[in-house]
């Protein structure tokens, strides 16, 4: 049992990435810088209990001109991933022609919960820190 799924631990996301390999924490590093510079948001640590631990949570603002309603940095130790939760609507706007064939393939995994597209993507290394990037440029246009 590591950090990131001890509910009452209360963790930053830097000591959770302290249990992840290296090649995943400067992912997961670097996606979170491009989420900070892009998106309009508010960011805190939350507890997902068995599904996904402790994440640090980004909620859009009302302002935002992001699609993104949030993104959860997920630093499992053995499967670092970045979540996506997306507007159904907005989510059938996504004009997937314009993105790479891998991050397509991705985003038709999308999960639908109420009114929310749920999409996981890997954070595992550099390739997968790029097609994060891809993603969140197209998404705020």
């Amino acid at each position: 049992m590591g950090l990131w799924n001890e509910q009452f631990a209360n963790p930053d996301l830097d000591a959770l990435l302290k249990e992840v390999a290296q090649e995943s924490r400067d992912a997961m590093t670097r996606v979170r810088q491009v989420i900070v510079d892009r998106i309009d948001s508010q960011a805190g640590m939350q507890f997902y209990a068995f599904s996904w631990g402790w994440v640090e949570e980004f909620v859009g603002s009302d302002t935002s001109e992001t699609r993104v309603e949030r993104i959860c940095l997920v630093p499992e130790p053995e499967r670092c991933r970045v979540v996506f939760g997306i507007g159904r609507h907005s989510f059938e706007e996504i004009a997937q022609g314009e993105l790479s064939r891998g991050l397509q393939a991705n985003i038709r995994e999308g999960v639908c919960v109420g009114r929310t597209v749920w999409i996981e993507l890997a954070a595992r290394n550099e390739v997968d820190a790029n097609m994060i990037e891809e993603f969140i440029v197209h998404l705020c246009g």
